[in-house]
């Protein structure tokens, strides 16, 4: 189902419904709602849903951010962050909002971590997905 076996539109019908009956009981997993999320986020991208992957992301985000706060010493989730708001900033760059770009990429850079090997790995992820998106010229 990732990949959606060459049908996209059919994944992100699948994984629509996956959203709407996680949601439907908050007290499940919110990280397993992030990742089904961000899973959907990834398809819509591939067919140029910006708006929809965009607003799927920053769920994601948000929740992930939720399950760090009760959790603090799992800092993958806060990295998973990082990570999302890059993606973010890559549609930002696919729709030429570079202003956009240099916002979400600042926020991916100030996340903190006390593991310091988590730490540089998300930097230079942050910063190697900056330098990317700002070389490429807008999608549309």
């Amino acid at each position: 189902m990732a990949r959606g076996w060459g049908r996209p539109q059919w994944a992100i019908g699948l994984l629509r419904e996956a959203v709407r009956l996680r949601a439907l009981h908050p007290e499940l997993s919110g990280g397993r709602l992030a990742q089904t999320l961000e899973d959907l986020a990834i398809h819509e991208m591939r067919l140029t849903q910006f708006g929809e992957a965009d607003a799927h992301l920053d769920a994601a985000a948000r929740l992930l951010a939720i399950e760090s706060q009760s959790d603090p010493a799992r800092e993958e989730l806060k990295a998973a962050v990082a990570q999302i708001l890059m993606m973010r900033a890559g549609i930002a760059g696919a729709l030429g909002n570079k202003a956009q770009v240099r916002e979400l990429a600042g926020q991916a850079w100030a996340v903190s971590l006390t593991d310091p090997k988590l730490q540089a790995e998300t930097q230079l992820l942050a910063s190697a997905s900056l330098a990317a998106v700002l070389a490429e010229r807008p999608m549309l």
